[in-house]
């Protein structure tokens, strides 16, 4: 499905050329003095606020707006329609390919998933190919963003169930300005198009990795290379666009009451997938106290529930239990799903760490019904209790853990991220 020498690794698809040259010109980018001078602003912009709202985590202040910057200019060097290219963003800082590649989270990051950017422009006609890398295929999403600086336009969705897949796992996507004629693998471009996202959804971190993706331009090109020049053009004033719309979605969840979740709803109102049902909350935990939570799976083939900070990242979770997926959460003996958000280990098997931050913001979706349609509502309750008093509020049959399993949880998360920097 790719030609020779594109995949760098055997075992990481992610490891390929189109994404190192890419991060490399990204880097690039960032010394250009217009985006020190955006950068510069930014970090202006965000402090005016911050620095009255995030307390003690304005120590994270920096690292934040360094991975926002970063953030856009992944998203710039994935413009080039004429020239495309497949590449993972919204990652923590990490080090592979011998260099030191800067975060790129933004808008409250999920750690289960493995975000791309794929390179098109509309009028083009393109294939993406792929192949299932893993023995249990993952959940995948393909959706066509529109040319807006500050708050992503998704135009068109393309679920990947809804793919055809050959027996040894490959399959192909068409892209063009045509009409699908009924095909299941086509995304048909539109004025204004960008790019396309992809978003393929890791439940078991060890055993499970991205699908292997390359995207080729099948028209002849019909210019050069866009121009580090041009790139800048657009990304110095998209990094400060950007600042208003990252900030008001943060700040939406930070003014609601602490601790109150409402019930889930379809994203589709807001611009999202309408088959993926969400809710979110601003919790704020004193030391003595924990938030318990119990929602149901409703039929979705992939669940997760994510703690970030006020700064709209999510908090360490290669080293910590931040956030639990439907793999990595037992049911209790009602079926149900009960996590324990606190600051101290509860020795409760679904334990969302705090990591020591008094106020979070929390996330849970529901995403992949068969068929497309959640045949039952997707359902969450939750509770204040003091520590102290833990024990006589837990639902009926929740998993307990010692420290022995915490410590085995732990070390398969670390290796589990560390897989996704090998890059030989």
């Amino acid at each position: 499905m790719t030609q020779d020498g594109y995949f760098l690794s055997k075992t990481n698809p992610i490891a390929n050329t189109d994404q190192r040259e890419m991060e490399d010109r990204a880097m690039r980018l960032l010394a250009r003095p217009e985006i020190e001078k955006a950068h510069a602003m930014t970090d202006f912009l965000f402090r005016q606020v911050y620095q009255h709202t995030a307390g003690e985590q304005m120590k994270r202040f920096d690292e934040a707006v360094g991975e926002y910057v970063f953030h856009y200019a992944m998203r710039a060097v994935g413009r080039d329609g004429q020239y495309p290219g497949v590449a993972r963003f919204m990652t923590p800082g990490h080090h592979w390919f011998g260099r030191d590649v800067p975060g790129s989270r933004w808008g409250m990051d999920s750690p289960d998933f493995c975000y791309r950017i794929l390179s098109v422009d509309h009028g083009s006609n393109y294939v993406i190919r792929g192949k299932s890398t893993c023995d249990e295929p993952i959940t995948s999403f393909y959706s066509l963003m529109g040319e807006n600086n500050a708050a992503p336009t998704i135009l068109s969705l393309l679920d990947g169930l809804d793919v055809p897949k050959a027996a040894n796992g490959e399959f192909e996507i068409t892209v063009g300005p045509d009409d699908s004629d009924g095909r299941a693998n086509h995304i048909q471009t539109q004025p204004g198009t960008m790019q396309i996202w992809n978003r393929d959804a890791i439940s078991d971190w060890n055993a499970q990795t991205p699908n292997a993706l390359q995207i080729e331009k099948l028209d002849p090109v019909t210019r050069d290379p866009l121009s580090d020049d041009e790139l800048v053009a657009w990304l110095a004033p998209a990094i400060t666009d950007g600042v208003y719309y990252e900030y008001y979605m943060a700040a939406t969840l930070m003014v609601r009451p602490p601790n109150e979740i409402k019930p889930p709803a379809s994203s589709g109102p807001f611009g999202g997938m309408a088959s993926q049902y969400t809710t979110a909350a601003n919790i704020v935990l004193e030391d003595d106290e924990a938030l318990i939570i119990t929602t149901n799976g409703a039929g979705a083939l992939f669940r997760n529930s994510v703690l970030g900070d006020v700064l709209f990242n999510s908090l360490n979770y290669w080293d910590n239990t931040s956030c639990l997926n439907s793999a990595q959460m037992a049911a209790d003996e009602t079926g149900l799903f009960t996590s324990v958000v606190a600051h101290h280990d509860p020795g409760v098997h679904n334990w969302l760490d705090t990591t020591g931050v008094r106020q979070m913001i929390w996330g849970q979706r529901w995403q992949s019904f068969p068929g497309g349609v959640a045949k039952e509502q997707p359902t969450i309750e939750a509770k204040l209790v003091k520590l102290d008093d833990l024990e006589k509020n837990m639902p009926q049959g929740a998993l307990r853990i010692d420290a022995t399993g915490r410590a085995e949880q732990v070390a398969a998360r670390q290796a589990g991220v560390a897989s996704r920097y090998v890059d030989s």
